[in-house]
Formats: C-alpha cells, structure tokens, sequence
C-alpha cells in the first residue's frame, strides 16, 4: 500500500492518464471499465490507441513525450527500458502474470491506481467465474507451441485453469517449456489441448482439443469469457 501511494503522488484518482506495456494489462483496465484512461498500447494490443512499440523493446522517448501518469507493465519487459523510464520521471510499475492468483491481485492493484471502487468485487467475482462445478476428469497437455512442442507446465495460468476445470496437467515442471514427442508417449495423456495445428503422430486414444478462443492466450481477467469452450468438452 506505501508503494501505490508514493505512486498516485501527483495525480488525481479517477482516470490518470495510462500507457499499457502488455495486452493482460490493457486488459485488466478493460474488465475494471476504465479503458477510457489507457493513452497507448503495444503493438499486440488490437485497438485504435496509439502505439509505443511491442512488450520487449518499447520506444521509451516516445512514452516519455505523452507524459502518462503511470505506465503499467509487465516483468517481460526488460529492466534497463524500466530503469530508463524511471530515471525521466515517469511512475512504472512492474507487475507479475503468471498465474491465476496473479491476474486476480493485479485487478486489485489497477483498480487502486485507478480508484475503482468495486475493484474488490471485480477480482472477487473473476475468481468466482473460474470456479467448476461440472469437472471433466482425465489427464491433459496444453501446446501453446507447435514446431518446438511448447506446453504449460505447473505455475502457468493456464495450467490453473485447467486443473480447476478438473484436469491433471502432465507438464509437471513449472513454467512453459519444451517436450518431446517421447514424452507423451510416456505420460500417455487422454487430451491434447493445443491452440495451434500439431502435426504429429500420436497415439490413438489420445483426444486432441484445438482451441479456438485467442483470449485464453493472454493472462488477463478476459480468460472468464473463453471457459465455455473447455466446459464443452467431455471424455
């Protein structure tokens, strides 16, 4: 709390003027109904807002001229392009997305920043969405890469949100990271979620899921909106 208060120094609550370095966080604004606020985003953010370059190499002299109140970032972007920021005056604040409990603090910390009143019941209401009665049992991997073979493994978001919908993820090392077809072989998992075209040789028994939604991709508050297209499925 002694940080955000440093950090709303010299600014009025309400709508300060704010540069999104990362779609989870356009997002999270977006959910807390506070979009009008955002003055630019990066280039992987889908919108008609001004653009300062992409998550990795921001174009820092360009968001030091729109002079924002914040800039809201995640830990993808590099230390240097935040320490640059910093040292010109602008307030940044860093913030961390791996995982569900991280999407649901950080709708409280932006919804501070931005002083959202019901920002408390919005990241109540988001983990409220993700909770499953009808859990779908069986054992699963998740590709989010597919010439490298690249799956959700523990920590992940997404490994989150699966294993609350009820299945057991088999990447079982934390972060995302590279298998191989050997691998599955050995784990023998009943589903393959994947969200790009796997071609490769499996095993017959294995139930191959492509999914469709691009909003599971991004580790923001939105994923809510995705989780019919997992409830769907059944063994």
């Amino acid at each position: 709390m002694i940080i955000l208060l440093v950090l709303l120094k010299g600014f009025t609550l309400g709508c300060p003027k704010i540069v999104s370095l990362a779609p989870s966080v356009t997002e999270t604004i977006e959910y807390l109904g506070k979009g009008e606020c955002i003055i630019a985003t990066t280039v992987y953010s889908k919108d008609s807002r001004e653009k300062i370059g992409g998550l990795v190499d921001p174009d820092v002299e360009k968001i030091i001229r729109l002079k924002p109140d914040v800039v809201i970032s995640s830990t993808l972007t590099p230390r240097d392009k935040i320490k640059a920021l910093k040292g010109a005056g602008i307030n940044v604040v860093v913030l961390r997305w791996d995982t569900l409990k991280d999407i649901e603090e950080n709708i409280r910390v932006i919804g501070r920043i931005l002083g959202v009143k019901d920002a408390e019941e919005k990241a109540r209401l988001f983990r409220k969405a993700l909770s499953s009665k009808d859990k779908i049992k069986g054992s699963a991997l998740i590709f989010v890469g597919c010439k490298e073979l690249i799956v959700a493994g523990k920590g992940t978001y997404l490994s989150d949100i699966f294993e609350i919908k009820g299945f057991k993820n088999l990447a079982t090392r934390k972060g995302w990271y590279r298998i191989n077809l050997e691998y599955i072989y050995n784990v023998k998992p009943d589903f393959i979620f994947t969200f790009c075209d796997l071609n490769i040789k499996l095993p017959e028994h294995i139930k191959v899921i492509r999914i469709t939604s691009n909003r599971l991709l991004k580790p923001s508050p939105l994923v809510i909106y995705a989780l019919g297209e997992i409830g769907r499925i059944r063994k």
